[in-house]
């Protein structure tokens, strides 16, 4: 891997850093609808796309679409994957169960991918999993 894309990935994880401090912060404040519209353009900003383009896939589409045409990497996974979780908990702030459980859904899709397919595992990944499993299950 070259220089420019080591310095690439280190500014968007560093991104990704600020952006998910930002949400917490909102999210403290009690401002989840502008952690939304943060998060929401903030994805769209990192990775092209609005969170509504991703849970419009079914999930069986969903890791389809990540194992077969996903362009930007492991990288970007892991970005997808944070801000869904992100996303999952600001949509239960709002009180949309099922949007949260469908963020979740994804969250735990693309680790699946990226522990099965791209060979990476993740303990704090791995705890996060339960809470997600309880969560999807409590809301099904």
């Amino acid at each position: 891997m070259g220089i420019q894309r080591k310095d690439f990935l280190v500014r968007q994880f560093e991104e990704l850093g600020r952006v998910i401090a930002a949400l917490l912060g909102f999210r403290e404040k009690g401002e989840s609808e502008r952690a939304l519209d943060y998060a929401t353009d903030s994805l769209k900003g990192m990775l092209d796309n609005d969170p509504d383009y991703y849970l419009s896939f079914s999930d069986d589409d969903f890791r389809k679409n990540l194992q077969e045409l996903w362009k930007p990497g492991i990288a970007g996974m892991e970005i997808l994957s944070e801000m869904l979780y992100q996303l999952g908990w600001i949509y239960d702030d709002l009180g949309k169960p099922d949007v949260a459980s469908n963020c979740f859904r994804k969250v735990k899709i693309t680790w699946e991918v990226l522990e099965e397919d791209q060979g990476t595992f993740n303990m704090e990944r791995n705890m996060k999993l339960e809470v997600l499993d309880k969560y999807i299950s409590s809301h099904a």
